[in-house]
C-alpha cells in the first residue's frame, strides 16, 4: 500500500492506495518512491518564469523521463496526470519518521 494523491480533485491530502491507477495521479509507495499514473518525472531545472512551457516541451521527449522519483525537498518534476493534463511538482518538505517506510510529503503541486 501507500498513499495516493488525485491532483485534479478538490481533495488536499493523500488518501491510502496500492498505486498510481483509476483517479489517483501520484503515488508514494512504501519503498518512498513517487509514480505517477501514466507519465514519468521529467526534472525541472529551470526557474522564474515560463515552468509551464518548459514543462510541455520536456513531456515531449518521453526517453528523458523516469518511472519512479525519491522525493527530495527542493525538487521540481514535471509529469501528466491521469487525464493527461500537464503538471509541476515542487517538493516543499520531506521527513523520514520512526520506520524508514513511514515519510511525510509536503508538495506544492500546478495542474493546468
Amino acid at each position: 500500500m501507500g498513499t495516493g494523491l488525485d491532483l485534479e480533485s478538490a481533495e488536499t491530502k493523500g488518501r491510502r492506495s496500492a498505486g498510481a491507477t483509476g483517479d489517483m495521479d501520484l503515488h508514494l509507495g512504501e519503498s518512498r518512491m513517487f509514480t505517477a499514473n501514466s507519465s514519468a518525472f521529467f526534472k525541472d531545472t529551470g526557474a522564474g518564469e515560463g515552468t509551464r512551457e518548459r514543462c510541455a516541451e520536456a513531456v515531449a521527449v518521453p526517453e528523458d523521463g523516469k518511472a519512479q522519483v525519491i522525493p527530495s525537498r527542493g525538487d521540481r518534476y514535471c509529469f501528466r496526470t491521469s487525464t493527461g493534463r500537464l503538471a509541476w511538482l515542487r517538493v516543499e518538505h520531506e521527513t523520514v519518521l520512526d520506520r524508514a517506510e513511514d515519510v511525510v510529503v509536503v508538495l506544492d503541486v500546478v495542474v493546468w
